[in-house]
This record gives structure tokens, sequence and C-alpha cells, in this order.
């Protein structure tokens, strides 16, 4: 069995949030995919995926429009969804970590090279919190923008129940 919780990421505070209801429905960009480059909606940044090689990792390059100049903004192994916020100010990458797990990373300000990993900044705002966190399979997945830093996301986890041995 599955559990969502709807949680909400505001300036870097974790809010448990059940109205997330005016969240847009933005469409993410997915990699590995048929296309290798995400802008921003307002067009001055842009995200370039490279294939892994030679045994290596993926990983996204952050490049400015403007500028032309490109850094790495990270490495995964098997494929992230990247959602942008209306500004272009912010961008949610969801990274498939594995199968039992998803790591949900917020980049913002002026560079796009502040990082919050959402799972620890929940764990700093309210623990850890046995529902999400108890039974080895759990995803944060960003699923909307409700203001222009505020992103909402996902927590699910997976229940496993044991049957009783009579």
């Amino acid at each position: 069995m599955k559990v969502r919780s709807i949680i909400t990421l505001f300036l870097g505070l974790i809010v448990p949030f059940g109205a997330a209801v005016g969240a847009q429905a933005e469409s993410p960009c997915i990699f590995p995919g048929a296309d290798h480059t995400c802008q921003d909606p307002r067009g001055r940044w842009a995200i370039e995926w490279r294939e892994a090689s030679g045994g290596g990792r993926h990983v996204l390059w952050l490049k400015s429009l403007v500028s032309g100049g490109a850094r790495k903004l990270l490495e995964f192994d098997r494929s992230v969804e990247l959602l942008w916020s209306p500004s272009g100010k912010a961008l949610a990458v969801t990274d498939r970590a594995g199968s039992n797990d998803s790591v949900l990373r917020v980049f913002s300000g002026p560079t796009l090279m502040r990082a919050v990993n959402v799972e620890g900044r929940l764990r700093a705002s309210v623990g850890r919190v046995p529902e999400i966190f108890d039974n080895g399979h759990r995803y944060f997945e960003a699923v909307g923008w409700v203001l222009p830093m505020c992103c909402s996301f996902v927590s699910e986890r997976t229940i496993t129940r044991q049957a009783e041995s009579t």
C-alpha cells in the first residue's frame, strides 16, 4: 500500500501543507529522454543532460543563456525529473536514485547553485518521522510550485505488511 503526503518547501523551510491545492501542473523535463536540454520559463538558464559514458554517471550541466558559461549541477545514476519555478529562479530536481528511494533537491539563488536536500531539511525541521522513514522505501517528488519560491512536493512511502504466522 502506498501513502502520499503533500508537503511544501517555502524559502528553505519545510511546512506540512494540505493546501497545495493552488499548485499549477507544470510539465517536468525527464532525463534520460529524447531531449537533452530543459530551458527555464524566462529563457535565462538551460539544463543540459549528458549521457553516462565509460561506466560513469549521467551529468546535468547548468548553462547561462546570457553569458554562455556552464557549470556541473548534478551527477546521477538512474533518472531525474526537473521542474522549473514559474519565475525561473528555482529548480526542483527529483533524482530517482534507487528502486527504494528518491532524492529531491531544490536549487536556487542568483546562480542556481544553492542546493537544499528536501529530506535533510525535513529531518532538521521536524525530526525523523517514523511514518516516512521506518520502512526503507520512501520517495520525495516535486509536484508543482505554489508561489515563486514555494515548491510543493509529495512524500510517498510504501508500506509492506507481513502475514502473521499461525
